[in-house]
């Protein structure tokens, strides 16, 4: 439950990736125990990060793919 950036930028990641997923808000704000609004802000703030290519967003978005496509082999 922190507002530090530390944990803000991985949770929101987590929101906008668990939403590629198909999860919807309603599981994603049950799972992490926030509010429905906050999973669609955190998306969107995620979107916009990656679109105009924020470095700090991209370097999480690289390595939770990395993770992934290790994950299935």
């Amino acid at each position: 439950n922190s507002r530090q950036r530390k944990e803000v930028v991985p949770r929101q990641m987590l929101c906008y990736f668990a939403s590629q997923m198909g999860y919807s808000d309603v599981q994603i704000s049950k799972a992490i125990d926030r509010d429905r609004c906050t999973i669609g802000y955190s998306k969107q703030v995620v979107k916009d990060a990656l679109a105009y290519n924020n470095l700090e967003y991209r370097k999480i978005y690289k390595e939770f793919i990395k993770q992934m496509k290790k994950g299935k082999h």
